[in-house]
């Protein structure tokens, strides 16, 4: 696998969480905030997914892509997905701690963002290395041959 720069401007959060929001209200995370050196959202509202979203980054269709990020959820369930529908399964986790890598195929041109969602009410949750990266690895088509020898 050959993977191009990660499309996350603010991929680790050594000293601050600068470049990731929530959305305003109905989709606003209660608490969302840096702690020791991790990015940090908690979803106390009733009603839809509350969100914390990336830097904007482009993706193209039939490109594909490979994502890697490092959850713990304290509390709730959490879905890793996009801000638009792009062609990646939403990946959803429960309470523990996750290695979450996923490749997936660009169905969308254009921009978008990043989102963990926290779905369900209350839910906690932890963020650390995170990476989208193109997938630039260029694909090989493989041949096969086979000799058969009949026994008389």
């Amino acid at each position: 696998m050959s993977l191009g720069p990660n499309l996350i401007t603010k991929s680790t959060f050594d000293s601050n969480i600068n470049g990731w929001s929530t959305p305003g209200e109905p989709y606003q995370l209660s608490t969302l905030n840096w702690v020791g050196g991790r990015l940090h959202g908690i979803r106390t509202s009733a009603g839809t997914s509350d969100y914390a979203l990336s830097n904007s980054l482009s993706l193209v269709t039939g490109k594909a892509y490979h994502v890697s990020l490092n959850l713990e959820v304290i509390s709730g369930s959490v879905s890793v997905t996009f801000n638009t529908g792009v062609g990646n399964p939403a990946i959803n986790r429960g309470v523990g701690n996750h290695t979450v890598v996923f490749d997936f195929i660009s169905t969308y041109t254009g921009v978008t963002q990043f989102a963990i969602a926290a779905t369900v009410n209350p839910t906690e949750f932890y963020l650390d290395d995170v990476a989208v990266r193109e997938n630039t690895m260029a694909l090989a088509s493989v041949g096969w041959e086979m000799t058969v020898t009949l026994a008389d």
